[in-house]
């Protein structure tokens, strides 16, 4: 894979000249109005003013309210350079649903890195060993309360007994799930990225499809499902001609993502795995 680089993308900073014809590609054709799906007012031949353009696109993505500082470095750093673009090539997307895959894109990317500060805000939160404590306590509680649901499968809505225990045993998942959504708001506030808990006849290893970054599957699942929304397809068929681009796409974006962001050593294989396991 590419080598990653650990910054903000090339083309971020306000004086950057753009390399590229993204910027002229989109100022050139409009992006659906709100009323058509994408929530971003029409962009005329005329309007190619880079500042307009890049405030435009922060309003489609819902980061228009200039509390997004590092959203709007990217969106300008993005409009730069030409990987936007070559994604859509690549995934063959119809040149007039191209604005549309290149939105989900931009949110892609950024999204990738936002997930990135908030990874860095929860190592530093973790140098606090009380809230390290809380949180090593509210995962082992969250993995036996997957535990327990397990044990109310296997116990069945009649129970073991007479009605009270059937009553104890058929209202006890209700009362989990309402605990496990409010650990889970815990961790989200505290910026933790957590696989969800697995049955304890599966826990040994990893479990298949896995990565050391989850937001990475999330990632190839928006990708792929934006490809196929506009009309084009990134598959991992490589004896296929126009199956195999996946590998590609990930190859092409990787050096503008985090560092670490994309495993190390990736193939067709590994990310077959990941989408089995989407």
């Amino acid at each position: 894979m590419p080598e990653h680089r650990d910054s903000i993308p090339e083309g971020a900073g306000p004086a950057s000249r753009r390399t590229s014809s993204t910027v002229d590609v989109l100022a050139l054709r409009h992006l659906t109005s709100s009323d058509g799906g994408d929530g971003c007012d029409d962009v005329s031949p005329i309007d190619n003013d880079d500042g307009a353009l890049e405030k435009r696109i922060l309003a489609a993505l819902g980061r228009a309210n200039g509390l997004n500082p590092l959203a709007e470095r990217l969106v300008s750093a993005l409009l730069r350079i030409d990987m936007p673009l070559q994604l859509a090539k690549l995934a063959r997307v119809p040149e007039e649903n191209s604005d549309g895959f290149l939105l989900v894109v931009f949110d892609a990317v950024i999204d990738a890195w936002e997930h990135d500060a908030s990874r860095k805000w929860a190592v530093l939160l973790d140098q606090n060993e009380v809230l390290l404590r809380a949180k090593n306590a509210l995962r082992a509680a969250r993995q036996a309360l997957a535990d327990l649901d397990e044990e109310c499968k296997k116990v069945g809505p009649l129970g073991r007994g007479g009605l009270a225990e059937s009553q104890f045993w058929w209202s006890l998942p209700k009362l989990t799930a309402a605990i496990e959504q409010e650990i889970n708001r815990f961790f989200e506030w505290t910026g933790e990225e957590t696989e969800p808990p697995r049955p304890r006849a599966h826990r040994r290893g990893r479990r298949p499809g896995t990565v050391e970054n989850p937001r990475f599957r999330v990632f190839l699942q928006r990708l792929r499902h934006a490809a196929k929304a506009y009309g084009g397809r990134l598959g991992l068929q490589k004896n296929i001609p126009g199956e195999g681009a996946l590998l590609e796409a990930i190859k092409i974006v990787a050096p503008h993502l985090p560092g670490g962001f994309v495993p190390k050593r990736l193939s067709a294989s590994t990310l077959q795995n990941i989408i089995s396991g989407l």
